[in-house]
């Protein structure tokens, strides 16, 4: 599995440096939790780092394949999320510290390279939606039969009426024979 590392080889030694990217690889966990199949790797993150003197900031966007679950139809579907990226990343241990200027992520690097399949993760399970939806005009479950609607009809009949509301009914049936 490769990590969605970036090189700051370019970059790293120099204040006010910056460098146009484009990384591809794998999220640290792609499964994500209730969701169906999770993000299916690898996931592309492109975008701009720049060496502020305190650390790097990184403002980029992923774009990742996901597999999920229809919530009225359960069917499996795929994809595809567009998650921006806006994270400052400071070399050396992590230390508890507030969020800095920009209310941006804090993170912490060691060595040459930053690790930002953790990041990515993150903004991917946020952005995905809380009803997924195979299609907008999804009909759903039979609630009677539970068939597919969207396969082919069920020949179920609806008439349970709360029975707060059998009057209303039976002035809609005088209705109808008046006309």
């Amino acid at each position: 599995m490769a990590l969605i590392e970036l090189e700051l080889n370019d970059i790293n030694d120099h204040v006010g440096d910056s460098m146009e990217f484009e990384v591809s690889g794998d999220v640290s966990d792609p499964q994500l939790p209730g969701i169906g199949q999770g993000v299916i790797n690898p996931v592309t993150v492109k975008g701009v780092a720049i060496n502020s003197g305190d650390g790097i900031l990184v403002e980029a966007t992923a774009d990742a394949k996901v597999g999920l679950i229809c919530s009225r139809c359960l069917e499996d579907f795929q994809t595809r999320l567009s998650v921006p990226i806006s994270c400052e990343y400071r070399k050396g241990e992590a230390v508890e510290e507030s969020r800095p200027e920009g209310g941006r992520e804090l993170s912490w690097y060691q060595g040459d390279s930053i690790d930002l399949s953790g990041e990515v993760r993150d903004q991917l399970l946020l952005e995905v939606p809380m009803k997924p939806l195979c299609d907008e005009k999804c009909r759903g479950l039979c609630s009677q039969c539970g068939i597919n609607l969207n396969h082919q009809g069920c020949e179920c009949v609806f008439d349970d009426i709360d029975d707060r509301l059998a009057p209303l009914k039976t002035l809609l049936k005088e209705g109808e024979q008046e006309e």
